[in-house]
């Protein structure tokens, strides 16, 4: 990996992206300088305070949607951790039309753990994490205007957004992939807890 002609190819590419802002280039820039600490390693462990520390993102949601849209467009792939005690993983994507990394995730079974990739290289439509826009993490008034289209109240989509802002966008130690169903469900919750309050206690049991 020549640490020049990459990073050259990364500004070249980034300059063109419309979408791109400066928590994008902040974010990558602290990544790339890990993977440059780490020897170019295929795949590298992430830890998120650090991680957002070297780039000066201070929230999460911000640290997480940068990392989904990395991701997206093609700049790395990002495997979530599937085990609270480990971190997350990272394989950044050469800019120079070489072999990409491998869209199977690692073994996390220890924070070291690599993974060969010596498998096929990632096709252009390589399965994303985040299919779409509609998949990103999304603003207050993007939720507002969920529940009103389904006619959900408004105080409910307050409480939705807050406590999942509160918790980064996490279940459990993943973010949240597809934010509607979870609303969805959100509001199921509600109903059933609704119905619960409403029974009639003065019938003899």
């Amino acid at each position: 990996m020549n640490y020049i002609i990459h990073l050259n190819a990364f500004l070249d590419k980034a300059a063109k992206e419309k979408w791109m802002v400066p928590y994008h280039y902040s974010l990558y820039m602290a990544l790339f300088a890990t993977w440059n600490k780490l020897g170019f390693r295929k795949i590298f462990s992430i830890r998120r305070d650090e991680i957002m520390a070297a780039a000066k993102i201070k929230a999460k949601s911000t640290y997480y949607r940068a990392l989904k849209d990395l991701h997206a467009h093609q700049y790395l792939v990002y495997y979530p951790s599937s085990q609270r005690q480990c971190p997350a993983s990272v394989a950044m994507i050469p800019l120079d039309g070489r072999t990409r990394p491998s869209k199977e995730p690692p073994n996390t079974k220890m924070d070291t753990a690599m993974v060969s990739l010596d498998g096929p290289l990632l096709k252009t439509n390589i399965k994303l994490i985040s299919n779409d826009v509609s998949n990103s993490l999304p603003e207050l008034e993007e939720v507002l205007k969920f529940f009103s289209t389904n006619q959900y109240a408004r105080e409910e989509a307050l409480k939705f957004w807050y406590h999942h802002e509160a918790t980064s966008w996490l279940t459990g130690n993943t973010p949240v992939q597809h934010w509607q169903p979870l609303a969805h469900k959100w509001m199921l919750n509600v109903s059933k807890t609704n119905n619960d309050n409403n029974e009639n206690y003065d019938q003899p049991f």
